[in-house]
């Protein structure tokens, strides 16, 4: 198992994933066409509902996957991931996220319909040019649920990331 998979527990629960592209790309993202990505920071937002929960999904989100699976996969041939965020709280985050991630200063969505075909979100992908902050991530996501809602984060590359 990845050692970082270790440190996220199987209850089921809602995630963030932060990934880097260092240089822009263009890739074909399923049926959803090709598309081009700019360099900067993604954030990308899911559930872990199915057995394994958190943990099994992010296990599978760590590795390198010869045949993706979700919309996610297509970036990680090129976009590092940096940070995971995640919840195990029983309620179900993913369109609430991904409203908190849409309002975040300067982001943007690269592709319509990515990682929400099963919600009616415009988009579970976000670009933006700096990586976002899990602090104002919180404090949006409790302001719009009205509750204390806490989210774990977990750094890949074990430094403090460059917060704006």
């Amino acid at each position: 198992m990845n050692s970082y998979a270790r440190e996220i527990p199987s209850e089921k629960g809602s995630y963030v994933l932060i990934l880097k592209i260092a240089h822009k790309q263009e890739t074909k993202i399923g049926k959803l066409g090709s598309f081009h990505f700019p360099a900067g920071y993604y954030a990308y937002c899911g559930s872990a509902r199915g057995p394994g929960g958190l943990r099994a999904r992010l296990r599978h989100h760590l590795k390198i996957n010869p045949k993706p699976h979700w919309h996610i996969d297509h970036l990680k041939d090129f976009g590092s991931i940096v940070a995971i965020w995640w919840s195990t709280s029983e309620l179900l985050l993913e369109h609430h996220m991904a409203i908190c991630l849409s309002e975040t200063p300067g982001a943007s969505i690269p592709v319509q319909g990515f990682g929400s075909s099963d919600c009616h979100c415009s988009s579970h992908l976000f670009h933006l040019k700096r990586i976002p902050s899990i602090d104002l991530f919180r404090s949006r996501m409790n302001k719009r649920l009205d509750k204390n809602i806490f989210f774990h984060e977990l750094r890949l590359n074990r430094q403090p990331l460059p917060f704006p």
